[in-house]
């Protein structure tokens, strides 16, 4: 598979909100119905989300300055290939993200899959064909710069499409985007109601591939993992009317937000 080193970029926004004191007005909806109103005296129970079993690993390592990235690119070639084996794997990736001041210098690389079970994702993280990959990876990076976290994708079969069955790991998409958002403890509810509104219309553009809508697992947080065919398409997808309305929306309910854009490198 061959290597690219295409543009990306990393941001983080921890910026504090100024709160909407109408926010906080209880609102009902009869296509909410799993949500409580706060009444007088009462507290708002969080909406409860249903999963559809698959889930996204996510995980992402920042390379030593000097190391060899052309062996650091050979390197998740192979995990890739090994991985893409794997029963249960929909979709893996491994990408680069640039340093948003210096766009030709790396980082981080970015490893990201989709499986059809819990099961099947905790199988390929006790892979004993990986590990001394993973070793030989991780030792050409910073050391204790590994991080990773699991995803439950929420249930959203009204919105399933056609594309949920081909194969992204031979269509080669160029960008792989993962997003986590934590919502302000009084706008949890809004956010988890809010987020799979836009699952539907986002995966009938025409450069979407895929885009869920997932829970964090062992934190506060909600995240999507999106990807698109090129930064075309993608750019496109912040002009559509479904994001100009609902994101600057949702940006204001969020304690913190931290979008990894990464470009596939095999």
């Amino acid at each position: 598979m061959g290597c690219s080193d295409s543009k990306s970029t990393n941001s983080v926004d921890n910026k504090p909100k100024t709160e909407n004191p109408q926010n906080n007005q209880g609102q009902s909806n009869a296509n909410h119905q799993q949500q409580n109103i706060k009444g007088s005296g009462e507290q708002e129970k969080v909406v409860e989300l249903k999963f559809d079993g698959t889930c996204v690993l996510y995980a992402e390592v920042i390379p030593n300055d000097d190391a060899d990235l052309g062996e650091l690119d050979r390197l998740c070639d192979e995990v890739a290939k090994f991985t893409r084996e794997e029963t249960g794997c929909l979709i893996y990736a491994c990408g680069k993200i640039m340093h948003e001041k210096e766009p030709t210098r790396v980082a981080k690389y970015v490893f990201v899959g989709k499986f059809k079970t819990a099961e099947a994702a905790k199988a390929h993280q006790d892979n004993e064909n990986n590990k001394p990959l993973i070793e030989a990876f991780t030792k050409l990076c910073v050391p204790g710069s590994l991080k990773g976290s699991m995803h439950m994708i929420v249930d959203n079969n009204e919105n399933v499409r056609p594309w949920v069955q081909r194969d992204l790991n031979k269509e080669n998409p160029e960008l792989y985007i993962l997003i986590q958002l934590k919502p302000k403890p009084e706008f949890k509810n809004k956010v988890l109601m809010g987020g799979p509104q836009i699952v539907g219309p986002t995966r009938l553009e025409e450069g979407c591939l895929n885009f869920d809508f997932m829970s964090v697992k062992g934190s506060d947080s909600i995240s999507f993992f999106a990807v698109f065919t090129d930064k075309s398409a993608f750019d496109l997808h912040h002009e559509t009317e479904h994001i100009k309305k609902a994101m600057p929306q949702m940006m204001e309910m969020l304690a913190e937000s931290e979008f990894n854009i990464s470009a596939r490198i095999c």
